[in-house]
């Protein structure tokens, strides 16, 4: 528990600015060895390969397997279907549709009883992703994501923009990844 105290407050001071190598190292092994990371909406997604023929894992505490996608479509909508269960955030506009059905209401996580596990140590052939939803504003997500075999740190104001980020990791080259190692 200590350690992810001395993870999250990290996070906090350095949100903005360059994190530590050994906040990284510890990131990546308290996320796989503890089920109770102070964040109920984590997700941790694993790219094995590239744009436009990819698959992805999706990790959260919630489930003791991944969810497997093979496309930008599932991908968004399974961390969107994620995020809707779980009702965290909470979002501030209703879902609407085009067909006459009411919009099924979802029930929040503690009252569901969600058992959690530990995110899994599995890293992605292509890039892997941690990412942290803060808020549901205007039908679209704000949060940060860390691109964690780069030790780099983002903020995304959408969904679109989180999958640009994603995009452009898993599409970097090895010299974009040498160049990153000079200024580290």
């Amino acid at each position: 528990m200590e350690v992810n105290m001395q993870i999250n407050q990290g996070w906090q001071q350095d949100s903005f600015g360059e994190v530590q190598h050994e906040l990284w190292e510890k990131m990546k092994t308290t996320y796989c060895a503890t089920p109770n990371v102070d964040s109920r909406n984590l997700m941790k997604v694993c790219l094995d390969g590239k744009d436009p023929n990819f698959s992805a894992r999706i990790y959260t505490m919630y489930a003791e397997e991944p969810m497997w996608v093979q496309n930008v479509n599932a991908l968004l909508l399974q961390m969107d279907y994620f995020l809707e269960v779980l009702q965290y955030p909470m979002s501030d506009t209703a879902r609407r549709n085009f067909s006459n059905l009411p919009v099924q209401e979802s029930r929040r996580a503690e009252e569901l009883e969600l058992p959690k596990y530990a995110l899994s140590c599995d890293m992605g052939k292509t890039a892997t992703f941690i990412i942290k939803v803060l808020y549901r504003q205007n039908s679209t997500w704000q949060g940060i994501v860390w691109w964690l075999e780069r030790k780099q740190q983002q903020t995304f104001r959408s969904a679109l923009e989180l999958l640009y980020l994603m995009y452009n990791a898993a599409n970097a080259s090895e010299e974009d990844a040498q160049a990153a190692l000079i200024f580290d």
